[in-house]
């Protein structure tokens, strides 16, 4: 089910190289009121990083894995606390992301 609701709200990419293979998830939603999204459910999809969207707050939901992104600067006044955004290096070994205020 979770995969029928993601594909109206997402984008899939594959990313080739060599013989890696890695492939990708852009998601928007995520909170109650807009595409309610389990962590569990995601990490059971097998993409090796999900770009998460919508939440303003920059968080990592599961290390090297899943991050919302959120917003390099306050859309509004409940944006309050870091901003900055989530950087990432593809390698053979997988993915590693941190965030950078």
């Amino acid at each position: 089910m979770i995969r029928n609701r993601l594909q109206r709200n997402a984008i899939v990419m594959h990313l080739h190289s060599g013989d890696s293979h890695m492939r990708f998830l852009l998601a928007h939603g995520g909170d109650d009121s807009h595409i309610p999204i389990k962590k569990e459910n995601l990490l059971g999809l097998g993409y090796d990083y999900i770009a998460m969207g919508h939440i303003h707050k920059p968080q990592i939901i599961c290390p090297d894995k899943i991050a919302y992104a959120g917003a390099l600067e306050p859309i509004d006044k409940n944006d309050t606390g870091a901003h900055g955004y989530i950087y990432g290096e593809i390698t053979t070994k997988g993915c590693r992301i941190r965030f950078v205020p």
